[in-house]
């Protein structure tokens, strides 16, 4: 293979990626991430209690606060598109790691484009997590909020004021 057609496969493959990273769908579980990680944020701590579900008053071991802390701060900094290119910088630093671990294990480049494009393709089952705040907006609570003010629901919770 020459190194014009490996540029071309690699072109092919980094458009490809680009495009099953930025297409997003909503997770129901989107908007209570956010609402931990801002309560993380803003008190400082981890908190041992879920104060947002019915066993509230059960020790809870909140495995996911570093990551839902960062989708706070993305979201804080650059609402929906901030959330994006949160996924977008995490599908980039596994195919980093990735490529680093096989060029040290001297695989060849051929093989190792190989197992780009299928580490690729295989983050089509999870990166595609986010559509943006308008299709998750379940419930409009007017007796909380200003006349016409969104809520979101979260599992029967509100948990993010809307746009």
């Amino acid at each position: 293979m020459t190194d014009r057609h490996r540029v071309l496969i690699r072109t092919a493959l980094g458009i490809v990626l680009l495009a099953v990273i930025t297409h997003t769908r909503a997770d129901p579980d989107l908007w209570g991430h956010v609402r931990f990680g801002r309560d993380i944020v803003s008190d400082a701590t981890i908190p041992r209690l879920d104060q947002y579900a019915f066993t509230s008053d059960r020790e809870w071991i909140n495995h996911e606060w570093l990551a839902e802390s960062a989708m706070y701060v993305a979201y804080a900094v650059g609402r929906g598109p901030g959330l994006v290119v949160l996924k977008l910088l995490v599908a980039l630093g596994m195919l980093a790691l990735i490529w680093n671990g096989l060029k040290r294990q001297q695989v060849d480049a051929g093989a190792r484009d190989l197992l780009i494009a299928l580490a690729v393709v295989g983050t089509g089952g999870w990166m595609p997590l986010y559509r943006g705040p308008r299709s998750i907006w379940l419930s409009r609570d007017a007796s909380d909020a200003a006349p016409g003010a969104s809520q979101v629901t979260v599992r029967g919770r509100r948990c993010f004021p809307g746009p």
